[in-house]
């Protein structure tokens, strides 16, 4: 669940105000691949498969991939699915921090003070000589927790990749993402974890 009910009732307008930030449809390739044929110039109508296959596309650019997320998000915001299309904004705006200006959102942030993992070092591995960086994806909750936390990329060393799940999963936290002071889940964010043997 991204918001309750009051919260997601006082995004709404939120949402329909920041259509007009948005790119211009008229003129727009993408929203051209979004929409639907047979009413092109209302939003509520937009074909969500067609957006979310453009989403999934591998031969989108980041902010053609932004403005994928964006319009599908309009669409849903239009046909009262509000949650999904707040987790739709914050994934524009993760791509593109411009598109959504008017949203006045405030991403998720590391606090640094916990992000040292350097206790966490599996002596095993420090026996063995091996170093490395895992690449570590999770999601930040609304008090600002991590979950989910996940290997994106293997540092190529499984008891250094176990390690940098621990430290993220036991010890990190972030700042809480915001819309108009109202705090986020905030997903899919990616952080390096590095394991190295220093002298």
């Amino acid at each position: 669940m991204l918001a309750s009910t009051a919260t997601v009732a006082s995004i709404s307008p939120i949402l329909v105000s920041a259509r007009a930030e948005t790119a211009d449809p008229n003129s727009d390739q993408v929203w051209t691949q979004c929409r639907s044929p047979a009413d092109p110039g209302y939003v509520g109508a937009q074909n969500l498969t067609g957006c979310t296959a453009l989403i999934e596309s591998e031969q989108l650019s980041t902010l053609d991939r932004a403005k994928a997320f964006a319009y599908r998000a309009m669409a849903r915001s239009d046909l009262n699915q509000l949650e999904q299309a707040i987790a739709d904004f914050v994934q524009a705006h993760q791509l593109d921090s411009e598109i959504l200006s008017s949203l006045h959102i405030v991403p998720s942030k590391a606090i640094v003070a916990t992000r040292a993992c350097d206790r966490f070092y599996p002596g095993e591995a420090l026996q063995k000589r091996e170093t490395g960086e895992v690449l570590v994806g999770y999601d930040v909750g609304k008090q600002g927790e991590i979950t989910n936390v996940h290997v994106v990329k293997s540092s190529g060393w499984p008891l250094l990749d176990q390690a940098a799940l621990t430290c993220a999963s036991t010890q990190w936290r972030n700042t809480p993402a915001m819309i108009e002071n109202t705090p986020l889940v905030w997903p899919n964010i990616k952080s390096t974890v590095g394991f190295d043997i220093h002298g």
